[in-house]
């Protein structure tokens, strides 16, 4: 007979599973991304022999437990599939570092669950299925007597019970022999409310007309896309637009900005460092600075003040000064309005500019139609009042932490700064999740 205990746990309360069989007391742990008082519990109180902890992959938040579940239950063999056996053992791969620098405990896989391999528990036998997707080294486990048993008869148990399901999210005591099956399901439904009242709501309406000025900055943009660049020639100056290749240095206070943080190598020095001169390319008083230099000029003195609550750590709020050497730059060259013409395809610069207009209208258009239903719907949310299923606000939440934390990858947050926000970025997440989910 098999147990199933659901607990859900870690950063973003991803579920956890303690797959039991009860007449032997062996059993498996799935995705611990912690180690709990509860999960403790059960392991203490009803298994005999934990023989697997099974990841399905491995991000921070279905791993986090592993190291330490190993330390207490040490016989237990830990099986992920080799494409994601790197996030035991590095904070940056399992995303770790996006929640706290050093909160995962690294450890070593022992068995691959490769497509076809089974963990044998007692007398229950899960089947492993390779499903990439969220990961590459995703995987499933499927117990096939109890899914076929179950799959069957829960149908008709809800049925049977007029229920409107949303979820199963536990099974439990389960039981399958000759004489037929039986089992305990915990199934969320769908909550019912009073839909409000949404005749007469005031929603604000805005002028979405598109603006002459709008649309020449955004032809001028098309054709910064077609430019071409070349070798300044001697004695030209940069402009904006260029591409400059650049020797830079920065001190706080005196002081190298790599002695006060060496992981902050970007903002600290470099050599032959190639940017563009546009907005949001690079530190922004580097760029104001050299515009107008020349190559082979050095400027000394510029200062940048670091913001106080994205810079990296010793840097918060404090004020570099940097020596700028240009070394070359290649000037941008926009085309024509001939060139611009045949490379946008276009009949003419008088149509392509009527296109882009008519684009940016049907945009703008858009926009503010998508505005309108949001206030709406925002109006209607304040004045719906129920109970969301945990379990759907639970997975929209991992949703949101993912993509918040994979941004966060690529837009250069400090490691720390998951740590120090944390309450506010999991109640944005928690807001973020249950707005969603009552949508649905």
């Amino acid at each position: 007979m098999m147990k199933i205990h659901t607990l859900p746990m870690g950063p973003v309360q991803a579920n956890c599973y303690v797959v039991i069989d009860e007449h032997s007391g062996e059993a498996a742990v799935i995705d611990p991304g912690d180690y709990t008082d509860e999960l403790k519990s059960v392991l203490r109180d009803e298994v005999k022999n934990l023989k697997y902890i099974l990841l399905t992959h491995g991000h921070y938040d279905h791993i986090l437990g592993v190291a330490h579940i190993k330390d207490d239950y040490p016989d237990a063999k830990i099986a992920i599939h080799p494409y994601d056996s790197p996030c035991l053992k590095c904070e940056d791969i399992s995303l770790a570092t996006h929640v706290d620098h050093g909160i995962q405990k690294y450890v070593d896989y022992d068995l691959l669950a490769e497509e076809g391999f089974e963990a044998k528990i007692g007398d229950i036998t899960l089947h492993t299925i390779h499903t990439p997707g969220h990961t590459l080294g995703g995987v499933c486990y499927l117990e096939e007597t109890e899914r076929v048993m179950f799959q069957k008869n829960i149908s008709k148990a809800i049925e049977a019970e007029k229920l409107d399901q949303v979820a199963v999210v536990d099974m439990k005591d389960v039981k399958n022999g000759a004489e037929g099956g039986a089992f305990t399901a915990v199934v969320e439904v769908k909550p019912t409310f009073k839909l409000p009242t949404y005749k007469g709501l005031k929603i604000e309406k805005k002028d979405a007309t598109v603006t002459d000025e709008q649309v020449n900055d955004q032809v001028a943009r098309l054709r910064a896309a077609y430019a071409k660049y070349e070798d300044a020639k001697e004695g030209e100056a940069v402009q904006d637009g260029d591409f400059v290749q650049i020797d830079y240095a920065g001190t706080v206070g005196g002081k190298a900005i790599v002695e006060i943080n060496p992981e902050a190598k970007i903002v600290s020095s470099g050599t032959g460092f190639w940017t563009q001169v546009e907005e949001g390319r690079f530190l922004p008083e580097i760029l104001d600075a050299v515009k107008g230099m020349k190559a082979g000029e050095t400027k000394e003195g510029i200062t940048a003040k670091f913001d106080k609550e994205t810079a990296p750590e010793g840097l918060k709020g404090e004020k570099a000064v940097y020596t700028l050497t240009l070394k070359s730059f290649r000037r941008r060259v926009l085309p024509t309005d001939a060139e611009f013409v045949e490379k946008a395809k276009a009949e003419s610069l008088e149509k392509l500019v009527a296109t882009v207009r008519e684009q940016m209208q049907k945009h703008a258009t858009e926009q503010e139609e998508a505005r309108r239903e949001n206030e709406a719907v925002e109006l209607l949310l304040k004045k719906a009042d129920f109970d969301v299923p945990g379990s759907q606000v639970n997975r929209a939440m991992d949703g949101y932490l993912q993509q918040l934390a994979q941004r966060a990858q690529y837009s250069g947050l400090p490691a720390d700064y998951f740590e120090k926000n944390r309450d506010k970025i999991l109640k944005d997440a928690q807001d973020a999740a249950e707005k969603q989910v009552r949508l649905w």
